[in-house]
């Protein structure tokens, strides 16, 4: 319960986070203006170990870790290489073995 809590409160921030720092300015911005980098969460980057449930990255089919912070702690990677948004997987609890969750 406390995990998801905190899900939810950080999901509009990275949000937040990913829009340029250019969007101050009143832009007419479309989706389709965008240049969007797909990042599957687990598989992402680990950046907060403490948060691990199940983790074994020598198996492919069990999770990795990878978290928000980890998200957030490459925004600037993200940026850099032309990026200007993001696009990320749902996140929630999957069945064993099932990685993309």
């Amino acid at each position: 319960m406390r995990k998801t809590l905190v899900a939810l409160m950080l999901f509009p921030y990275l949000l937040f986070c990913a829009f340029p720092v250019s969007a101050v300015e009143k832009e007419e911005r479309k989706y389709q203006d965008e240049i969007i980098y797909f990042i599957m969460v687990d598989r992402f980057n680990n950046a907060d170990s403490s948060n691990d449930f199940k983790v074994n990255v020598a198996d492919q089919k069990a999770y990795n870790g990878g978290d928000f912070k980890g998200i957030t702690d490459k925004l600037d990677y993200i940026s850099d290489m032309g990026f200007t948004a993001i696009w990320l997987t749902p996140v929630f609890d999957n069945e064993e073995k099932g990685y993309h969750g």
